[in-house]
């Protein structure tokens, strides 16, 4: 008897993405299991962020169709997308810089898809969920410091929190560790294979490319709008059109065992 195979959490068919003649996605097509962590490198310019644009729902897509559960997103807006369980961070460390760290993850709550209440008659329940969220983060500590006083490092993990904090199907990071020191790399690692140990199905874009063949269970390249190279994190560096297109310039080192390995 003929096993099925697994049906895929994200599915893209044909993605495009144009702004006037330039593709700046043009024709993607990608399956995402439930539980893999996929890492997307590639120059800049490459389709990176405006891909992540499309399938979040913060831009239409020119054509193609992508699909969450089984279930088309098109038409979807940013925030219905998110209650239908896909949640994302930004390259830039966003928050409500005037409000505690804790109340950000609060008013994720408030107005995400695990909501009881809304923010101004928050729950006990809401409240809870926040405290457990800033506990699994490691962010207790900074509860009541106001967002723009923090440090990058938190801020950065904030981001992740108000993710979390609504259960996400799929969680989509952009350049979590970009701006971050080798150390804090480090432990941002360590959080994120946390979250894959956890069962959490993750993609991520990124740069640092000790990050991806760390977390990765598979890589994805992207060169002018298009998917170049789909495999192994470990065979990144021997294929010949990656090479001649990305890797001039970017140096693949191995998974840091420990602190004070570089990016």
């Amino acid at each position: 008897m003929q096993v099925s195979a697994v049906t895929p959490l994200l599915k893209c068919r044909g993605v495009t993405k144009r702004f006037g003649a330039l593709a700046a996605v043009d024709g993607v097509d990608l399956d995402v299991s439930p539980g893999e962590t996929i890492g997307i490198g590639g120059p800049n310019g490459a389709g990176k962020t405006t891909l992540f644009d499309v399938i979040s729902g913060l831009q239409a897509p020119t054509a193609g169709t992508v699909e969450l559960s089984g279930h088309s997103l098109a038409g979807l807006s940013a925030d219905r997308i998110l209650h239908r369980g896909m949640a994302r961070s930004f390259q830039l460390n966003s928050g409500f810089d005037g409000l505690s760290v804790f109340d950000n993850v609060l008013a994720a709550v408030a107005f995400g898809r695990q909501s009881t209440s809304g923010f101004f008659l928050s729950s006990r329940k809401d409240r809870e969920r926040a405290w457990s969220t800033l506990e699994r983060l490691k962010l207790q500590d900074f509860a009541n410091d106001i967002v723009e006083n923090v440090p990058v490092l938190v801020r950065k993990k904030l981001m992740i929190a108000t993710a979390l904090v609504n259960e996400p199907q799929i969680l989509l990071l952009d350049e979590p560790v970009g701006g971050l020191t080798p150390s804090e790399t480090d432990e941002f690692i360590d959080l994120i294979d946390g979250l894959k140990t956890g069962g959490l199905t993750m993609i991520f874009v990124e740069h640092v490319m000790r990050f991806l063949t760390a977390l990765a269970d598979r890589a994805l390249i992207m060169h002018q709008g298009r998917i170049i190279f789909d495999g192994p994190p470990s065979q990144i560096g021997n294929d010949p059109i990656v090479r001649s297109v990305y890797l001039g310039s970017a140096v693949i080192e191995p998974a840091a065992s420990g602190g004070g390995a570089h990016p």
